[in-house]
């Protein structure tokens, strides 16, 4: 999937579906100075023992007007290029996590699976505890074997939610109905013991508001 870019006060708003822009008034009932209406799940937090490096079988499912937080840690940070990633295949064809083409990640991957279950916008954020912290917050299409297939794009072919330049990382993008997998990995710096804390936020908003509106949210 591929996704548009647009300007949203600091915030990279990103829709990965075709629409038109049409401006005017803000939908009936949607108001541009309340931040959005949400329903909050608390998924966490993580248990230091749990294996989050491969996909579970756990579905988050978001409805329209939902949200869930997850708190959670990762385990080492940086980046080898000289490693060899292993990595998992679907009639033959690698998994396209890590997204660079050599090179592998030190520490663990953190994954999700998120059900999305109306046609909108999706909003992420992921705030490390730890300042110095740079975490790649990414999402990917599944392939039939249920492995991430095809990382989300912009539409100047960037990763969405890749190497972020701040602590936290916030993105948003329209998304049709259906799962996806979402990672978190931390990139940065190059410490293989270094614990670092996360608090990790993905919402589907109502049907009719625009990932602008992202923005808004009280994270």
């Amino acid at each position: 999937m591929i996704a548009l870019l647009a300007a949203c006060d600091g915030w990279p708003a990103l829709d990965r579906l075709a629409r038109d822009d049409t401006g005017g008034a803000p939908p009936e009932g949607v108001s541009l100075t309340e931040p959005p209406e949400l329903s909050w799940s608390e998924s966490g937090p993580r248990d230091d023992e749990v294996d989050d490096s491969t996909l579970v079988a756990t579905v988050e499912i978001l409805p329209p007007g939902m949200a869930f937080r997850l708190a959670g840690r990762l385990r080492g940070a940086g980046w080898d290029p000289a490693a060899v990633p292993s990595r998992d295949a679907c009639a033959g064809v690698p998994s396209a996590f890590p997204t660079e083409p050599s090179g592998d990640y030190r520490g663990d991957a953190d994954w999700r699976v998120i059900e999305v279950q109306a046609s909108g916008a999706l909003c992420a954020h992921l705030e490390p505890a730890d300042v110095e912290a740079r975490v790649d917050l990414m999402a990917f299409d599944l392939d039939s074997c249920g492995l991430p297939a095809r990382a989300w794009t912009t539409r100047d072919d960037l990763v969405l939610g890749f190497a972020p330049s701040t602590p936290a990382n916030d993105w948003a993008t329209l998304v049709e109905p259906g799962r996806f997998a979402m990672v978190a990995v931390a990139y940065a710096p190059d410490d293989d013991t270094r614990q670092i804390p996360y608090a990790w936020t993905v919402a589907a908003l109502d049907q009719g508001e625009e990932p602008e509106r992202c923005g808004d949210i009280e994270w």
